[in-house]
């Protein structure tokens, strides 16, 4: 019996990940709590779809024929599961209505009804056989094809679908934050995002490379490449998740609704003041080098309502509260670099920034210059001025 061993220890070694990941889940800090719960579920389902190629490339499904494929209804829960524990993480007052459940289902049920022909009237001496060329019947072979080519296809279509729900409710749940708050690095899970993307992408490789596998289509990295992307992406989406603080209900975000044409309730004379109190309190109140300072506490602060500043911004300045707070910290950062030593550390958190890295994006983003590479090209400039 032939074993392929640097698969074997490559899935092996997902599975070890996974248990590990599942143990810390569901009895370390937290564990009782309801996103917890769900992270364990997609934990356990990464543990059977590695177990189920575990069997595959070390040889084990000789002993256990019968067993082989029988976790693709299962692991096709993935991405619904993925999208449920998502959402137990966003949203507020998050409850899954019977009707998503059953949605969940029917990508899994459909995979168990196009594998149970095979699973049922093909015995175990028939699938052992299929393993090898010289015994494999033809016609036989030809009808494990199309099984798994639609059971592969109905795994992908179901996870990229709930990954891609899953990765909307995170781009919302960030453009929520982004109207209320000046920081949101530690609430937007922005790693989130770029782990459904990489997933996404990976799997879309896998079922293509699976497919292939059995029409004989083979290239130098296959069954090796993508198992490492895996392991890979496991091993990062277990850390971060795992490590994820809990939101609070102030982070956690409204259930998303259809998009409507936002109705102008201010006339334009009374947002022009309103516009006016902004500059005041930023320009002359330095209210941004609040590294704390919210919507809420804007607010409070020049006595005029949040929903009425949100408007305000949106339909007479064309900003959101973090574009505008980021603004005025990017511009005072400017200012610091151009005219004192200070450290950039110090600059940062003299600026209204909670760190140094939340610094450096804005600032980048924002000038094109990294904090640094703009202090020195303004030296440059005053010596040569000199």
């Amino acid at each position: 019996m032939s074993v392929a061993i640097f698969p074997t220890i490559v899935f092996s070694a997902k599975l070890g990940v996974a248990g590990l990941a599942i143990a810390q889940s569901s009895f370390g800090y937290g564990s009782l709590q309801k996103y917890r719960s769900f992270l364990t579920a997609v934990l356990v389902l990464f543990s059977i779809h590695a177990l189920g190629d575990l069997v595959l490339v070390s040889g084990g499904y000789r002993y256990v024929p019968n067993l082989v494929g029988l976790q693709l209804p299962l692991t096709t829960f993935i991405g619904p599961a993925f999208y449920f524990y998502t959402r137990s993480l966003l949203l507020r007052a998050n409850k899954n209505s019977i009707k998503s459940i059953i949605l969940a289902c029917v990508g899994p049920a459909l995979v168990m009804l196009s594998f149970m022909p095979f699973a049922l009237l093909v015995s175990a001496e028939q699938k052992l056989a299929l393993a090898n060329p010289a015994t494999r019947d033809p016609a036989l072979y030809q009808f494990a094809l199309l099984t798994c080519l639609s059971t592969t296809l109905v795994f992908l279509g179901t996870t990229l679908t709930y990954f891609r729900a899953a990765y909307m409710l995170q781009v919302k749940h960030r453009a929520q934050l982004m109207q209320r708050f000046s920081d949101i690095q530690r609430q937007s899970l922005d790693w989130l995002r770029i782990i459904l993307i990489l997933w996404g992408a990976v799997w879309s490789l896998y079922s293509i490379e699976y497919f292939l596998g059995f029409i004989g289509v083979k290239w130098i990295g296959s069954g090796v490449m993508i198992p490492i992307l895996e392991l890979v992406l496991l091993v990062a989406f277990a850390h971060l998740s795992l490590n994820q603080p809990r939101l609070d209900e102030q982070h956690k975000t409204q259930e998303p609704e259809p998009a409507t044409p936002r109705i102008a309730i201010l006339d334009p004379q009374r947002m022009t003041r309103i516009a006016d109190k902004l500059r005041h309190a930023m320009e002359q109140e330095h209210l941004f080098k609040d590294n704390e300072l919210s919507l809420s506490r804007l607010s409070s602060a020049i006595n005029v309502s949040e929903n009425h500043i949100s408007e305000t911004l949106s339909q007479h300045l064309h900003c959101n509260f973090f574009q505008l707070i980021n603004e005025y910290r990017v511009e005072e950062a400017k200012r610091l670099l151009a005219s004192t030593d200070h450290s950039i550390v110090d600059v940062s958190f003299e600026s209204g920034f909670n760190s140094r890295s939340t610094f450096n994006t804005a600032f980048k983003n924002a000038v094109g210059l990294t904090p640094s590479a703009y202090r020195q090209a303004n030296l440059e400039i005053n010596t040569k001025s000199a």
